[in-house]
């Protein structure tokens, strides 16, 4: 047998290495008749094929929106874009009507955007503080001309920001940017279609902006917090009861424990700084590598040794954090080598929690496996864990160290609360291997030093009801506390409006600070006030129900009556303000009704503004561009939605 292979090993080698060829050849050729993933077909658009990279831009460039402008500016256009769909087919219908330019039309966009984030951003500002920072300015003008630019600066660098970690070129921000104003401008199109006639404008215009000044003093409810009697458990159970499963901020007094999207975890990181400390360099070869590298340590040696030792230093604190990302990836992937697997994610088996590999063992792994690489000990990782209590996944961004950190993949640029908010839990059909009770260590999060942590969610819960009153005690106690004080600050309110028309609005200040040691009152003065705004000196007072009882009283005045104390009473309001859980009361001092010459001067926009706040005041169900609305009128159907919903029914069972 040997001399047969000894006489024919020419041959048997040429015919191995052809065979070879041949397979490499084939394997080749057929990687690349692969179909390309984002071209596989997901839907159609009045019958034309949408792909799955058609699809996922749409995906990136919303994503980038809602970092720029905020999830709260993109719900106010039309009926909400609130998902990556609704914008794909905003867009769509908005350029087959040739209202979307090009880049520059989105570039020259963003002052507009700056100016509007801006008056967003101040009508929630804090009031004292914003008069202070009108008085540094010298006057509010100053002040709003300044801010505009500072919020126009943030906006553009949030874009930049956007832009990367939507893998999106500035350009292609750009044109973004010039597809939302196309989107804006269809809005403008279809709710400015209608004419009204000279008699309705004149009668909109005049419920729109007929303005009233007014003083006003906002008595919260906190302020009388301390003169209430603690509340039963009787009543704490009542209260939780009735508002489990009501988002915050949303409906009355705003009370609401529906919990946000939530996680436990735990995470492992090294110290970058602390394992470049615990390097020792040769001495020889510190010296080495400054005479290679002359051009790059021009001075003597003990001059430029501190540099070139930072260097090399940074070098093998390198390769260490390398071989430590390669030993954590080999023992969390011997640990579930054998777990089923279904898509992306892993199926754990009933005995995981005694087999899986925890983060201290991890830790201790990646020490000795450094030493045996490098002969270097360094410091042990630290462990952190944050499984006392469940935070909100947006919450994560602030938390200490971590908070900061990146995750950087070929596909994907995301903070810490993006990364988690893919955990399979939250999101059964992400793409990303990232599961609880798995470490994550795929890909390190590192932040602005280089420290690099390694993730492990173990629970996550979605949107849902708190699960126990125990869940929520204080926000329970702390709000049964205010609603009654609320109770007792409204049934008041009659008598501190009288107070008020009798003998001002101090004197109500006096009222609440003097039985209430501890409260604070700060009447506002000369607040302009309409039916649809309030300035931004008062915006806690913005609210419907107060401009219209201020306005309905001013109304009432006659034009050519002095207002003075024979008047008091009629122009003095009290409401009730649920919604920043106190009551207002207010006293017009002065009244600017529209004139017909006033409304001559209206420019095209504030046309258009009138017709369409009309329009959604009589149509206020009106669902133009509302995503099923926009399904129909385009023919758009979604070939992958019978599979999500599949997918989503099985991961919740």
């Amino acid at each position: 047998m040997l001399r047969t292979f000894r006489k024919y090993n020419k041959w048997i080698l040429v015919v191995g290495g052809s065979l070879l060829m041949v397979t490499f050849l084939i394997s080749g050729s057929a990687g690349q008749f692969q179909k390309d993933p984002s071209k596989q077909v997901v839907g159609t658009l009045n019958g034309d094929s949408i792909t799955a990279g058609n699809m996922f831009l749409a995906q990136r460039e919303f994503e980038a929106l809602k970092m720029v402008l905020g999830e709260s500016y993109l719900a106010s256009i039309g009926n909400g874009i609130n998902d990556s769909t609704t914008w794909f087919l905003l867009s769509h219908e908005a350029n087959n009507a040739g209202l979307i330019g090009f880049e520059v039309d989105g570039r020259d966009w963003l002052p507009v955007l700056g100016e509007r984030k801006a008056m967003s951003k101040l009508r929630s500002a804090d009031q004292s503080e914003l008069m202070r920072e009108v008085q540094r300015a010298g006057s509010f003008q100053a002040f709003q001309t300044q801010y505009v630019l500072a919020t126009t600066n943030e906006l553009a660098n949030a874009l930049d920001s956007a832009g990367a970690q939507s893998q999106l070129s500035s350009i292609e921000m750009e044109r973004v940017l010039a597809k939302l104003r196309g989107v804006e401008r269809l809005m403008e199109l279809t709710f400015g279609a209608p004419r009204l006639s000279d008699v309705r404008l004149i009668a909109e215009a005049r419920r729109e902006a007929d303005q009233a000044t007014i003083d006003a003093a906002l008595v919260p409810a906190s302020a009388l917090e301390s003169s209430v009697v603690e509340p039963t458990p009787e009543e704490l159970a009542t209260q939780f009861a009735k508002y489990a499963a009501v988002a915050p901020d949303v409906e009355g007094l705003g009370f609401g424990y529906l919990q946000p999207p939530r996680v436990k975890m735990a995470w492992l990181t090294l110290d970058r700084a602390g394992i470049a400390n615990s390097i020792q360099l040769d001495p020889l070869a510190v010296n080495k590598h400054w005479q290679q590298n002359r051009g790059s340590f021009p001075g003597e040696f003990s001059v430029e040794r501190p540099k070139v030792e930072a260097i090399l230093r940074d070098q093998r604190a390198d390769s260490i954090l390398a071989e430590a990302d390669r030993i954590l990836k080999a023992r969390v992937n011997q640990a579930t080598r054998n777990l089923e697997t279904v898509g992306s994610h892993k199926v754990l088996a009933a005995d995981w929690d005694d087999k899986r590999p925890t983060l201290e063992a991890l830790a201790v792994e990646v020490v000795n496996g450094i030493k045996e690489f490098s002969s270097i000990t360094i410091p042990t990782p630290i462990i952190t864990r944050k499984e006392s209590t469940f935070t909100p996944v947006k919450s994560l961004d602030s938390l200490d160290e971590i908070g900061t950190a990146v995750y950087t993949s070929a596909t994907a640029r995301l903070p810490l609360s993006r990364l988690v908010e893919r955990v399979k839990e939250l999101s059964p059909t992400s793409d990303l291997d990232l599961q609880t009770n798995i470490p994550f260590v795929a890909t390190p999060l590192i932040n602005a030093v280089g420290n690099r942590s390694y993730i492990e969610i173990t629970d996550a819960r979605p949107e849902s009801a708190a699960t126990s009153i125990d869940e929520v005690r204080d926000a329970v106690v702390r709000d049964a506390r205010l609603a009654k004080a609320y109770e007792r600050l409204t049934s008041e309110l009659p008598e501190l409006r009288v107070l008020a028309s009798l003998r001002g609005l101090d004197a109500v200040k006096e009222s609440i600070e003097t039985r209430f040691p501890g409260s604070s009152i700060t009447p506002v003065r000369q607040v302009q006030i309409t039916r649809s705004q309030v300035s931004f000196l008062a915006q806690q007072m913005n609210d419907p129900a107060f401009r219209n009882a201020v306005m309905d009283a001013a109304d009432a005045l006659s034009p050519t009556v002095p207002l003075d104390e024979s008047n008091a009473d009629s122009r003095s309001v009290g409401v009730p303000l649920p919604r920043v859980r106190g009551v207002v009361i207010a006293q017009v001092v002065s009244r600017e009704p529209l004139t017909k010459e006033m409304v001559r001067t209206f420019n095209q926009e504030q046309f258009i503004s009138l017709m369409i706040n009309e329009r959604r005041r009589l149509l206020p169900g009106e669902a133009t561009f509302a995503k099923e609305a926009l399904s129909t009128r385009l023919n758009f159907v979604d070939k992958e939605a019978p599979q999500k919903i599949k997918e989503s029914a099985a991961s919740t069972q």
